[in-house]
């Protein structure tokens, strides 16, 4: 059986080589924007898991100059649980709890 993907085709070192080539040929818009021609490219992410990966993704994309979009899966299980998690982290140890 041949393999049709490989692991280094999902490493950001690969992602950020794959938005410098298609920088060369292509331009990166926004949904808004007018798509006259074919060159043009809407980049969009579905955030539903890893924030940090997600925040490397957009620094890498900025670094190019490569403008995308991030839809934050807000009503997903994960989410949920990370901001519950954030408020007592951040907030209930250092306001609620004063005695």
């Amino acid at each position: 059986m041949i393999e049709k993907y490989f692991f280094s085709d999902f490493l950001l070192s690969n992602y950020k080589r794959l938005l410098g080539e298609a920088k060369q040929l292509h331009k990166f818009i926004f949904f808004d924007q007018e798509t006259v021609g074919s060159n043009n490219i809407i980049l969009r992410h579905d955030l539903e898991f890893s924030i940090p990966i997600a925040l490397r993704m957009a620094q890498m994309e900025a670094e190019l100059g490569i403008r995308s979009t991030y839809f934050v899966q807000l009503h997903s299980e994960f989410f949920i649980r990370l901001i519950y998690i954030y408020i007592y982290d951040n907030y209930s140890k250092k306001h609620f709890n004063k005695h």
